[in-house]
């Protein structure tokens, strides 16, 4: 009856579906709603040509977030599924810390998102490439990375990564310490003067915890809640969510979860589309 009574306003009725682009999604799921008249209603939110995805949208209490909640619930009772939450509130602290991972990002937290991982492949290197763009930017409209600094970028990525996978045999991840300690060997000034606009983010700067470390995300967990509420508003915060979003993307695109039900829910959006790639990434 409670169930009941929560549901039967015009949150769950708000629903918009449009067609994504996402592969690997079950299509076959059906979840128990209950309509505004207190009718059992079946919905499958995977349900499209290709993926659903939806916008929620509503009044400050309005039951957006009880909607999540109920949604996650549910999503989790299917097998392997993956569940991924963002959000600049803590709205889903005690769900992540029930049923999967709690990680609120700052700058003295055990969590580290570092997002260069993987083989020198050029879908990485370009990637890598954005987050150092981001870094060395570091949230300045007055800041520019010239063509030939970008390109410089992404050679240190490529160099460090390929060292990286000689001495461990690609078993460890390449760390930001690496790449600025090749830009500063480069020939000329502009590497070295590139590998100054890092300090922040390696050794010990502010940010070197968050990006200089392994990183302590992993595939295996099935909830995970990226609170952003202490990130959101610093100068890091666009290489956050290339970082985060990455992490996602990598999830969605696994080969080996093709068929497991995977969702991405982003509370408060216009606060996470800081920059073109991280918008791309959801957008697709």
């Amino acid at each position: 009856f409670a169930r009941q009574r929560r549901m039967m306003s015009h949150d769950a009725a708000g629903l918009a579906f449009a067609g994504g682009t996402w592969s690997g999604i079950a299509r076959d799921v059906d979840t128990l709603y209950v309509n505004r008249w207190g009718r059992p209603l079946m919905v499958n939110t995977h349900q499209a040509d290709t993926n659903a995805n939806f916008m929620l949208s509503g009044g400050s209490g309005g039951g957006k977030s009880f909607w999540v909640h109920d949604l996650a619930m549910q999503e989790l009772r299917l097998p392997g599924a993956r569940l991924y939450l963002t959000s600049v509130k803590a709205d889903y602290r005690k769900l992540a810390l029930a049923y999967g991972r709690y990680v609120e990002l700052d700058l003295d937290g055990a969590h580290s998102i570092n997002p260069f991982n993987g083989p020198p492949s050029p879908a990485n290197v370009e990637f890598w490439t954005e987050v150092l763009t981001a870094m060395v930017i570091d949230g300045s409209s007055a800041s520019h990375v010239t063509r030939e600094e970008r390109l410089l970028l992404g050679d240190a990525a490529k160099l460090a990564a390929e060292d990286t996978a000689w001495r461990y045999h690609g078993a460890r991840e390449t760390l930001l310490a690496h790449i600025v300690e090749k830009l500063a060997g480069f020939e000329g000034r502009m590497g070295s003067q590139l590998a100054q606009r890092f300090r922040d983010y390696h050794g010990d700067g502010k940010y070197a915890r968050l990006f200089d470390r392994a990183s302590t995300l992993s595939l295996e967990d099935r909830l995970v809640f990226f609170n952003l509420r202490l990130v959101a508003s610093m100068s890091c915060a666009n290489a956050v969510m290339l970082a985060i979003f990455r992490f996602v993307d990598s999830v969605m695109t696994d080969p080996q979860l093709v068929g497991v039900p995977k969702t991405l829910l982003v509370d408060e959006g216009w606060a996470t589309q800081r920059d073109d790639f991280s918008a791309r990434l959801v957008e697709r």
